[in-house]
């Protein structure tokens, strides 16, 4: 069976966006990156480093302990009937120990806390829960939670102050909002599915609605054909 790597962070962004692109990437065809910009990896890990345990209670997570777990690989899923097996790799915000003994990955966003967060990184979370609960090594982690930590930069403010060296440190201020996720295991099997047959196909699926970038090959193949019928009509007058 052909084995497809799939990044937690994909389920998130990818498959919604555009799975014509995605399908792509896995043939070598994709012209499209997917690295976000320095600043937000920057802002992204300052924001992760400053929270703790009790930061995490004061939330409401119960957390007890953090949990090094490094780079998660998941045993491979098989779909036999599409000939081809998912494994869900990557790297995962942090994972932490509740009282029970279990774990809870938690995922940071800067993003609104709304309903619509839930449903859109529901998926990503579920990608971890898969991956701790059957790893490829090591040693296998009930999950019974999972977390979606929000900072909210709408309900703050810029500010600036000066500091003796002249300078003027500048920061975002906001609030952290947690959200849970309910654990649907059965119900992501079956998007596990609808993803393993978009990657068994050896056709492309129809490009993703808001994709920037087939939106702009669609409007570039226009052009041309346009030039061209507008040189045919002056060759014909």
């Amino acid at each position: 069976m052909k084995k497809i790597k799939v990044r937690p962070s994909d389920f998130a962004f990818k498959f919604d966006n555009c799975p014509r692109c995605w399908w792509m990437s896995l043939k070598g065809l994709s012209l499209k990156g997917d690295d976000l910009p320095a600043i937000f990896k920057h802002v992204d890990e300052s924001m992760k480093s400053g929270i703790s345990i009790e930061v995490l209670n004061r939330l409401g997570i119960p957390a007890k302990e953090f949990v090094p777990m490094g780079f998660l690989l998941s045993q491979p899923i098989p779909f036999e009937h599409l000939g081809v097996e998912l494994v869900i790799s990557g790297r995962k915000d942090q994972v932490v120990r509740l009282a029970d003994g279990t774990l809870a990955p938690i995922d940071y966003k800067m993003t609104l806390p709304k309903t619509e967060t839930v449903t859109k990184y529901a998926r990503q979370l579920h990608g971890y829960l898969t991956a701790i609960e059957n790893p490829a090594t090591g040693e296998a982690h009930d999950v019974s939670a999972l977390y979606l930590v929000c900072f909210n930069a709408y309900s703050g403010r810029f500010t600036v102050g000066a500091s003796n060296g002249g300078d003027i440190p500048c920061a975002q201020k906001g609030t952290l909002v947690k959200l849970e996720v309910g654990i649907d295991r059965a119900g992501f099997t079956v998007e596990l599915e609808k993803i393993a047959t978009i990657a068994a196909s050896d056709q492309p699926p129809e490009a993703g609605s808001g994709c920037a970038l087939c939106h702009h090959i669609f409007d570039a193949l226009r052009h041309e054909r346009d030039l061209a019928e507008g040189a045919n009509r002056k060759t014909n007058v």
